[in-house]
């Protein structure tokens, strides 16, 4: 969450964490300032040319970040969601590209989901969102690949209705797969397709958790950290802490389809790990200050394809 009384403020860096959040207009706090300076660091050193974010507090918190954090030096892509938290997903795309965008939602969309606790005739969507990103040549005339975003049900079961979760972040998955077979049967099967977003849950080849084998059942996708060859130790994406011992998982993934994944760049694949300003790497938190100390609790994923036919 970004949202500011006044959108021209530019003198940010002298500003305390009091004055800070006293700018916001919202009942939501800002996200702390010393943390959004990291995560503007952190784009930087990565320096790739999407980026594909969860857990944004709308369009106008991406936009204050991309002015006062980024030098407006991205394209802003958002469309509110069903999150009953305000949490979206999110784009941010290199303006020096040479490309044309269009961006979807699949939030008005309905799952293959029936809980026992249902009336009759209830329609459930997803709890965020798929965001599609079509990518064009300048002319508009070709699509040259498609990005899906997601941000899948947590295991959070509130009201003890769907135990972890499972029953809807399937149903999720299972209509995230369908729209990908769609978008790939419009283009007849000819065109890179990418997944990527936290899917709140083991989504890798490596120890597949139920909801999630419609990824690999016909297949078409790949895991880049799997396809890269990259050591189960090294693929963690958060640290949970408790009182006994650190959890460390892995909750986001991108996922690709053979036109992408021919031309991944393995040793340019990996899990970013945060640094000091003097941009040492970080060691992973021990304790629940440390965690929240850190720019998120989840570590980015980085893949790099070879993308000289996008430029033909």
């Amino acid at each position: 969450f970004m949202d500011l009384f006044s959108p021209s403020q530019s003198d940010i860096k002298n500003l305390n964490e009091v004055n800070w959040q006293q700018q916001t207009a919202s009942h939501h706090p800002n996200k702390e300032l010393f943390k959004l300076f990291d995560i503007a660091r952190i784009i930087n050193d990565i320096d790739a040319d999407f980026y594909m974010l969860n857990e944004v507090g709308g369009l106008e918190s991406l936009t204050n970040f991309n002015t006062h954090f980024l030098n407006n030096e991205y394209h802003v892509f958002l469309i509110e969601g069903n999150s009953d938290r305000g949490i979206d997903v999110g784009y941010l795309v290199k303006k020096s590209l040479p490309f044309q965008y269009l961006h979807l939602s699949h939030k008005a969309r309905p799952i293959p989901l029936q809980l026992s606790s249902d009336a009759e005739g209830k329609v459930h969507y997803f709890a965020r969102d798929v965001s599609e990103l079509r990518v064009f040549n300048q002319s508009k005339t070709k699509c040259l690949f498609v990005l899906l975003l997601v941000h899948l049900k947590s295991k959070l079961d509130p009201e003890g209705l769907d135990f972890q979760g499972r029953q809807r972040r399937l149903a999720e998955a299972q209509e995230l797969i369908n729209i990908y077979h769609s978008i790939s049967q419009e283009f007849h099967h000819e065109i890179p397709i990418l997944i990527a977003g936290d899917m709140n849950g083991t989504a890798s080849p490596l120890n597949t958790e139920p909801e999630f084998e419609c990824f690999y059942s016909d297949g078409q996708l790949e895991e880049v950290f799997e396809a890269a060859k990259i050591p189960a130790e090294n693929r963690f994406t958060q640290v949970q802490v408790s009182k006994t011992r650190s959890y460390f998982m892995q909750l986001d993934y991108i996922l690709t389809n053979l036109h992408f994944m021919k031309n991944l760049i393995p040793e340019q694949c990996f899990a970013y790990r945060f640094k000091s300003e003097l941009g040492g790497e970080l060691p992973t938190p021990e304790t629940l200050d440390q965690r929240s100390s850190l720019p998120s609790d989840h570590y980015p994923v980085v893949a790099t394809f070879e993308a000289s036919q996008f430029y033909k």
